[in-house]
């Protein structure tokens, strides 16, 4: 499980970093483009009068003048005299590049500048030259930096939050996919030892073959059921189990479903009640689907009911709900959250698959369920109505399946 949960987490590390890292550099990289580019377009529009560009941009152009040997005559307000000697300093060792209006790009006095000649001509020789300060779009863009730094830090930490979280959801699955197969395993090797055993005494002549025919068919029974409801799920899980519903009166698949557990209710001694609304609830249901799950929520209901399991039906607004329920002890309360998770096998549970099979095929309806303990285990699906229905009678069934 170990393995498992490095191999999800490390490709998914080295992803995350290396998509950040590259947004990191991209967005360096075309800020720095964009910079040169606005305070090129600035100088090149830079006029006599010093105010600034004529276009739009994000710099404002600035004056510098000096003398035919390099030295300061006037600056603007703004510039420093460190960095007006620094800049006229690198004006004075690049004066040949600078006479044909390149634009030259200066780190001088702890600043970034770009530094342009102007074509002006003056009478006392007097040289003029615009320069852009970009310090301020240069703190913004280490701002950003540190930014985006803390950023890919927080997102590092949410990367890590994240995957020691699904690798526990990984080994927690796994563990219950494990456990789940040694459950199965052992619901399949009971019964085939059950009837290898009758098989043997038939054959011995030492049991009666009534009776061992019958043993070996209920184990058969259990075996099928056990594979049905692995392979209904591998279905669903696949997407070939798709539902074909039609209009059915709900009244009429609870009837089906209480008489089919109606023999083995009245084996244990136990009673099925139903209660149905006099008016009819039609929805468009998958009648199978929903019978098989009625039939897993009875199951259970009847392995853990003392004496009587309770099948009602209730039409609101906009929902029918299905209640069924039983006169046991309940669910216990550190079961009660996970009774419809996949393989999950609760005290005195079979194989982990009935109830979260149910929760499948309800949803496949539209519908939900939930579990809730009153008076003993009650389970409540919803399923909401696709109108209103007509009215009519249903014939009357005995409400009551009693004792033999």
């Amino acid at each position: 499980m170990n393995t498992l949960r490095r191999r999800l987490l490390v490709p998914l590390f080295v992803s995350l970093f290396v998509a950040l890292g590259a947004l990191g550099l991209g967005v360096r990289y075309y800020l720095n483009e964009y910079i040169v580019s606005q305070a090129n377009q600035t100088l090149r529009q830079a006029s006599r009068a010093g105010d600034g560009s004529q276009g739009r941009t994000v710099f404002e152009a600035r004056l510098l003048l000096a003398d035919h040997r390099g030295s300061l005559v006037d600056k603007d307000d703004a510039l420093g005299h460190d960095r007006a000697f620094a800049l006229l300093s690198y004006y004075r060792q690049n004066r040949a590049q600078m006479l044909v209006g390149d634009i030259m790009r200066v780190s001088a006095a702890g600043g970034d500048f770009f530094l342009r000649q102007l074509p002006i001509v003056s009478a006392r020789g007097t040289i003029t030259l615009a320069y852009v300060d970009t310090a301020s779009v240069g703190t913004l863009m280490l701002t950003l930096h540190r930014v985006f730094a803390a950023a890919l830090v927080f997102a590092m930490v949410l990367a890590v939050l994240a995957g020691m979280h699904a690798g526990r959801m990984v080994d927690d699955a796994q563990g219950k996919l494990k456990k789940f197969f040694e459950n199965a395993s052992h619901d399949l090797k009971t019964p085939l030892t059950v009837i290898q055993g009758y098989a043997d005494g038939i054959r011995a002549g030492v049991i009666d073959v009534q009776e061992g025919g019958q043993t070996i068919a209920q184990q058969g029974e259990r075996m099928t059921a056990l594979v049905e409801e692995i392979l209904m799920l591998s279905r669903l899980d696949a997407g070939q189990r798709k539902l074909v519903p039609e209009r059915r009166d709900l009244r009429e698949v609870l009837q089906t479903a209480a008489m089919q557990l109606k023999r083995r209710a009245a084996d244990q001694s136990k009673e099925v009640c139903l209660d149905l609304p006099p008016e009819a609830v039609v929805l468009p249901v998958d009648e199978p689907a929903l019978l098989r799950a009625l039939q897993n929520l009875l199951d259970n209901a009847l392995r853990y009911a003392a004496g009587r399991v309770t099948l009602a039906l209730r039409q609101g607004r906009r929902e029918a709900r299905i209640h069924i329920s039983d006169d046991g002890a309940g669910i216990p309360l550190r079961e009660l959250s996970q009774v419809f998770e996949r393989y999950y096998r609760g005290s005195g549970g079979q194989n982990g698959i009935g109830l979260s099979l149910v929760r499948e095929l309800i949803a496949l309806h539209g519908g939900q369920i939930n579990a809730y303990n009153e008076g003993g285990a009650h389970f409540v699906i919803r399923m909401p109505l696709a109108g209103r229905q007509p009215v009519r009678r249903l014939l009357h069934l005995p409400e009551i399946f009693t004792r033999n």
